[in-house]
């Protein structure tokens, strides 16, 4: 499953990967603003 985040969401937290992939993300796609993964998807377990 991709999950649509904000970056505010998750900066900062380092719980962030292990929460996500708990809730069975498998990738995620960082909206609201450019940035590293520019609507690409990124592997949450590669986090």
């Amino acid at each position: 499953m991709i999950a649509y985040i904000y970056p505010w969401d998750v900066v900062g937290d380092p719980a962030a990967p292990e929460r996500l992939a708990g809730f069975g993300v498998d990738a995620v796609v960082q909206v609201g603003k450019s940035g590293p993964s520019d609507g690409v998807p990124v592997s949450v377990r590669e986090a």
